[in-house]
């Protein structure tokens, strides 16, 4: 399954509720001038910490108690999709720009 069509598909699919939540992470992440690799990190990095075990205590802290981790699938989209909007974000600046 591509889209997430209800509660369940959350996390499991390839793009989800959150998926927007990656791609205006790589929006801000490139307008405080933050490269195109270190997005790449900077993805890598939240998607470990997140599928640790640090990643259900942290989502508990903000109220989402049911978080048991991403679907291989969801991991890889969500890094796909940061650093994909990061980088036609930099390409529009720079054709804007020069």
């Amino acid at each position: 399954m591509i889209f997430a069509y209800s509660i369940n598909d959350i996390d499991n699919v390839l793009i989800d509720p959150w998926s927007g939540i990656h791609a205006i992470s790589g929006i801000i992440l490139s307008n405080i001038n933050i490269s195109n690799s270190s997005n790449f990190y900077v993805a890598i990095l939240w998607e470990i910490i997140e599928n640790s075990r640090l990643g259900p205590i942290l989502w508990n802290i903000i109220g989402f108690d049911n978080y048991e981790g991403d679907a291989y699938i969801n991991i890889i989209s969500d890094i796909k999709l940061l650093k994909s909007i990061s980088r036609i974000i930099n390409i529009f600046i720079i054709k804007i720009i020069c």
